[in-house]
């Protein structure tokens, strides 16, 4: 007597592919590694995401730091956004038509300092079925060629996150017995709206922009009412 056994495997739903702009499609759960310097004000990584599927779908992307370093946020910017480093998970999806490529997503590491590399794992997931969906670690070992801009031995980053959500950052160092110095946010206008008076030889100062509108804003470092350093960045909602 003989019996025969059927086993059942259920197949795990598959809608997205991925590929990188210099790398080629992406395998699922790959590594893609960011080596060089950079002269932007982050390390950038650029995924397109592809509905391989029949139908349209709604995106969703989680963010998982598996490695981290001092000095260093991450964020990712998803359609139209940029995410701060504290959010993990997109607030709303995007919808990708049926066989179509989503060039618009890219991990973007900010660094203030010196650091070591680190990973972060992206996992992009439809909103209705969380099991549908693809991973990819991204290994940042790179740096920025003009991650701070340095005046004569005064050295200060860019803002950062830019664009700013409800907060926007800035790091510097100062030389010993530097005193008398500020930093101040200004509107396009001109009109001042910040200030802080920096006390340390090093450090971040932290302005919470929540209360302001979405827009262009204008920064600068000064001593003792001299401008030794300023820039711009953007609010957004």
């Amino acid at each position: 007597m003989c019996f025969f056994m059927l086993f059942m495997v259920q197949l795990k739903p598959q809608s997205l592919a991925m590929s990188h702009e210099y790398v080629g499609p992406v395998l699922e759960g790959q590594t893609v590694y960011v080596q060089g310097w950079f002269s932007l004000p982050y390390v950038p990584v650029r995924l397109n995401v592809i509905n391989i599927s029949e139908k349209d779908i709604d995106v969703m992307v989680k963010k998982e730091v598996l490695i981290h370093r001092p000095y260093v946020t991450h964020t990712f910017f998803w359609e139209e956004y940029e995410y701060p480093d504290t959010v993990l998970v997109s607030p709303v999806p995007v919808t990708i038509p049926a066989y179509t490529t989503c060039g618009a997503f890219e991990g973007r590491m900010y660094i203030t300092g010196t650091t070591l590399p680190t990973d972060v794992k992206f996992t992009f997931y439809l909103e209705n079925d969380t099991t549908d969906d693809f991973e990819v670690i991204v290994s940042y070992k790179a740096d920025l060629a003009e991650v701070k801009r340095t005046t004569q031995s005064l050295v200060f980053s860019p803002a950062f996150p830019n664009p700013a959500h409800g907060q926007v950052s800035f790091s510097y160092e100062l030389p010993p017995g530097t005193k008398g110095v500020k930093l101040t946010v200004y509107s396009a206008e001109g009109q001042p709206l910040k200030e802080a008076e920096v006390h340390n030889r090093s450090g971040t100062i932290s302005f919470n922009t929540q209360d302001l509108n979405q827009g262009i804003y204008f920064y600068m470092f000064s001593i003792a009412g001299k401008q030794v350093e300023s820039g711009k960045f953007i609010i957004q909602r």
